[in-house]
C-alpha cells in the first residue's frame, strides 16, 4: 500500500460496497483455492458473510483494513481473516476482526482452549472444553496498534495520514465458536473507551495498566463501562449458535454496541455499598466538551 496521504472517507466512498449481499470470500479455482473479494478501506456492507457467517453487528459504519486467506501449517481448512474498523471525528472507536473457515473437512480438534486463562477481566464459557466451544472473554490490550507487523504497518501508515487518532488502550472482546470438522467462527472486536468518556490510561506494562483486574475496582467509570461491556457481550454469545449455522439473521434484534455503552447515568455499588452515580458521555456529546 502507498505511503501517500489519503482519505479514508473519500476511498470509502469511492470503492462503496454493493448494497447486495455477498462473501468476502471466493473459490478461484476448483481446487479450493480461495481469494479476498474486497479492497482495503471499503465501506462493508454488514449484510456480507465470511466464508457464509454474518458479519457480527456492530451498528457501526465500517471499513476494511485487512483480508486475508491463511493456510496455515497444521491447519487443513482454509481460514478467511477481515478486519474492519471505524472512526469517528477522526478518532478510533471500534474495529472488528473475523477469522472463519472457509471449507469443512476431517481434522483433529482444535487445540487451543481460548476460556482457560484466568487473568481476564471477566469470561463466561457455555460450551463445551473441546469439539463444541463458545467463549467469549473481555480483557485490556496496551500498546495498541504500536508496533504492527506484516501488511498492518502500511495500514497504521494509511490511517495516520488519514487523521485517525489511536487510542493506547482498548478493551478486546473476543467471541470464539468451534466444533470439530475444521468449523470455526471467531469475533475480535477492539473498543475505545475513551470515545465513552472514559480517561485515558497509557501505562505499560500490562499488568500495571488501570485496566488490569486488581486495579479496575479504582476507577468507577471503568467499573461501569466493564459492566455495560458484558452485558453486550453475552447478549452476543447467546447468539453466538445462530451466527455459527450460518443464519443471516443471528444478529438482526441485536442492539448496536453505542447502545449499551451510552447511556446517560447507571448505577453501580461502592466497596461500601453506596450507590454511585456514574456518568458515560457518547461520542459525540464528549466531542462537543473538547
Amino acid at each position: 500500500m502507498s505511503a501517500k496521504k489519503i482519505s479514508i472517507t473519500t476511498m470509502a466512498l469511492l470503492m462503496a460496497a454493493s448494497a447486495s449481499s455477498q462473501d468476502l470470500f471466493v473459490k478461484k479455482s476448483l481446487f479450493s483455492q480461495y481469494e479476498p473479494a474486497t479492497e482495503k478501506f471499503q465501506k462493508i456492507d454488514t449484510k456480507n458473510t465470511v466464508g457464509d457467517y454474518p458479519i457480527l453487528k456492530i451498528g457501526e459504519e465500517m471499513q476494511l483494513m485487512y483480508s486475508k486467506v491463511n493456510y496455515s501449517t497444521g491447519v487443513v481448512v482454509p481460514l478467511g481473516r477481515v478486519a474492519m474498523f471505524s472512526e469517528r471525528n477522526k478518532k478510533y472507536l471500534v474495529g472488528l476482526d473475523i477469522t472463519a473457515n472457509l471449507q469443512q473437512t476431517n481434522m483433529s480438534d482444535w487445540t487451543d482452549t481460548p476460556c482457560k486463562r484466568e487473568n481476564y477481566l471477566w469470561k463466561r464459557s457455555i460450551g463445551g472444553e473441546f469439539k463444541d466451544v463458545n467463549c467469549v472473554t473481555i480483557n485490556h490490550l496496551v500498546s495498541f496498534f504500536s508496533t504492527p507487523t506484516g501488511e498492518f504497518q502500511q495500514i497504521l501508515v494509511s490511517m495516520k495520514d488519514a487523521g485517525v487518532e489511536i487510542p493506547p488502550t482498548v478493551l478486546r472482546t473476543t467471541f470464539t465458536r468451534y466444533e470439530a470438522n475444521g468449523r470455526r467462527l471467531v469475533y475480535v472486536v477492539d473498543v475505545n473507551p475513551e470515545q465513552y468518556g472514559v480517561d485515558r490510561d497509557a501505562t505499560t506494562p500490562w499488568g500495571s495498566n488501570g485496566w488490569y483486574k486488581d486495579f479496575i475496582s479504582r476507577d468507577p467509570q471503568r467499573v461501569e463501562f466493564l459492566a455495560r461491556l458484558k452485558k453486550w457481550a453475552i447478549d452476543v454469545q447467546d447468539r453466538m449458535d445462530s451466527a455459527f449455522k450460518k443464519d443471516a439473521k443471528a444478529f438482526a434484534d441485536l442492539k448496536p454496541i453505542h447502545d449499551y455503552l451510552t447511556e446517560k447515568k447507571a448505577q453501580t455499588q461502592g466497596n461500601a455499598g453506596d450507590t454511585q452515580v456514574v456518568n458515560l458521555t457518547t461520542p459525540s456529546q464528549q466531542n462537543k466538551s473538547e
